[in-house]
């Protein structure tokens, strides 16, 4: 992955992300007559409710919460996979609701990547294919695509892979496959979603030290999203927690233990995992 010096903030102003119908009217005052939590059938519910948060140019912020937090509707709202029912997303000097369709698309391809849990992988077309695709998208020539796809390769240990296809490969080379399509567009804000949290743990912690790595080497501005306080104690510069759609704390690293005890993340006595901190089981995450 290269750099050319460019970097790119995310600045959240009072998010909210209202779901269910009928949805309100848009406003940043008067939500809380729609109930976050419990959810009943049919009912509208706040996912997210008046977030407001900075990122800025080339950290590296972790968003932890548990199932049903908020956290991956969050992410998706910077690069409006999901849209917000109020608020604004600003990325670079961007604000994101204002960009038409073509427009978006426009952003996102030049810069904006993301990697995602479950792979997003072409499963017909081999891992050279996918890596590229970004690439393909910008309308980059062929003999730049493929100098850029292998130098991603190399970097990330898939040169010998890359007439596979993925389903020849592991959990873990498939999300290597993913992270080396994020990186090779040269994209200076990724996102990431729960990237990891489908590979063993040796896989797992190996690709999390390629992403501090990466992050050492080229700075991009990264939104990192997981469940796992272990991981995001790892790797953020930065730990933001979310519950129930709100913001509960906004960590650096000397703080991140004792805070993530008292909130019941972490076993005040011994450091490790709570059990409290995966209570209970839905849909959105």
């Amino acid at each position: 992955m290269r750099t050319d010096g460019v970097l790119i903030r995310v600045l959240v102003d009072n998010l909210c992300v209202c779901f269910g119908k009928p949805a309100p009217k848009a406003s940043r005052r008067g939500w809380r007559k729609f109930l976050p939590r419990p959810r009943g059938r049919g009912q509208s519910f706040l996912a997210l409710e008046n977030i407001s948060l900075e990122v800025p140019s080339g950290e590296l912020v972790v968003v932890m919460g548990r199932s049903g937090s908020g956290k991956s509707t969050f992410l998706r709202c910077i690069n409006r996979l999901q849209e917000p029912s109020s608020g604004d997303v600003v990325v670079g000097t961007q604000k994101m609701s204002e960009l038409d369709p073509r427009g978006l698309r426009k952003f996102r391809k030049e810069h904006i990547s993301m990697v995602f849990q479950h792979f997003g992988l072409f499963e017909h077309r081999s891992v050279a294919f996918n890596v590229g695709y970004g690439l393909r998208l910008q309308g980059k020539s062929r003999t730049s695509i493929e100098s850029e796809v292998q130098g991603v390769l190399r970097q990330l240990g898939l040169v010998d892979w890359a007439d596979a296809l993925p389903s020849a490969l592991s959990g873990g080379m498939r999300q290597r496959v993913g992270l080396a399509r994020a990186l090779v567009t040269n994209a200076k804000l990724l996102l990431m979603d729960e990237p990891f949290s489908a590979v063993d743990p040796e896989t797992r912690y190996q690709l999390q030290e390629l992403v501090v790595e990466i992050h050492k080497a080229t700075r991009p501005t990264i939104v990192f999203v997981t469940h796992d306080p272990a991981e995001a104690m790892r790797l953020g510069e930065r730990l933001v927690v979310l519950e129930d759609g709100h913001v509960r704390a906004d960590l650096r690293p000397a703080e991140q233990a004792a805070a993530l005890s008292r909130l019941g993340y972490l076993h005040p006595d011994t450091g490790s995992v709570s059990a409290a901190t995966y209570p209970r089981d839905t849909n959105s995450s």
